[in-house]
């Protein structure tokens, strides 16, 4: 199966400052990236069968009140994970720090304004899913990886008949394998 990924996107609100195209109106799987060397470096791989600025909103509105993890922008785009802020998991206590530093890990709007957004459209949910786990399994065991660590995802089971997708890109992606089983 060949995937060519287009992009680089702006995240939905940054274009004009990132002079960068919109996101186009259609889903599948896309892949937030960062700035490296003489490509792109990705952070985050995932799926959505709706328009992929709707699926970006909620992404937005979970980053602008800290319930995912904010890195340090220099620090990713030299190729390195420094969190500013590692997201709460619902306590108490985690929802009062991120109320005392909110002004710091509002810094969330350079990291939005930093990603650079790959997508492919892909109909079928299933093999959305199982190209979206391949990426992230393949970046976790990657010495070179900003990847956050333990994210869900639909691999393929052992009853599904592996596909071999052959990724096609005019950018260098760095943790983007040529060829990947699904």
């Amino acid at each position: 199966m060949r995937i060519t990924w287009k992009g680089p996107y702006s995240w939905p609100g940054f274009e004009s400052v990132c002079n960068l195209k919109k996101l186009p109106k259609t889903y599948g799987v896309y892949i937030l990236t960062f700035k490296y060397r003489n490509g792109y470096m990705i952070y985050c791989p995932g799926e959505t069968g709706q328009p992929f600025i709707n699926r970006f909103k909620q992404h937005q509105y979970k980053y602008m009140n800290g319930e995912y993890h904010v890195l340090d922008i220099d620090s990713a785009v030299d190729g390195k994970r420094k969190l500013i802020w590692r997201g709460w998991s619902y306590h108490d206590n985690e929802r009062i720090k991120f109320e005392a530093n909110k002004k710091n890990i509002l810094a969330v709007i350079k990291q939005l304004a930093g990603f650079r957004i790959f997508i492919t459209k892909i109909g079928n949910k299933r093999i959305r899913n199982r190209l979206e786990a391949a990426i992230i399994e393949y970046l976790e065991n990657q010495p070179l990886s900003i990847i956050d660590k333990g994210m869900f995802r639909s691999s393929r089971k052992d009853s599904e008949k592996i596909i071999t997708v052959v990724n096609n890109c005019n950018y260098k992606i760095y943790g983007l394998p040529k060829n990947l089983e699904i």
